[in-house]
């Protein structure tokens, strides 16, 4: 990728970050922002569509799996994840709300 383009993907996914943070805060029961980590958190599960890992996640933010996973359960007290268990493996996804946080 020329450095031109990893720019811009930055400046989009800021943008976004702006835009989810904002959001967030208006929900009634999120009393505090979300902070910028939990904001990539949250789109990197996004961007993958589908119940993922934590793995999957730190795959794509480029975060340690233990980072990852502490993230995604608090975005999970927050109510904008839901957490379900397949076997040994435990899987995340967005919520109604955490959804809505991209509408």
């Amino acid at each position: 990728m020329r450095l031109y383009e990893i720019q811009r993907s930055l400046q989009k996914i800021l943008e976004k970050l702006e835009i989810i943070d904002g959001k967030v805060s208006k929900l009634p029961h999120v009393q505090v922002k979300a902070s910028n980590h939990l904001a990539t958190t949250l789109i990197a599960l996004k961007g993958l569509g589908k119940p993922a890992t934590a793995s999957q996640v730190a795959a794509i933010t480029q975060k340690a799996r233990a980072v990852e996973s502490s993230y995604l359960n608090q975005l999970c007290s927050m109510g904008l994840v839901q957490k379900t268990r397949m076997g040994r493996k435990v899987l995340f996804s967005l919520s109604k709300e955490g959804l809505e946080l991209f509408e």
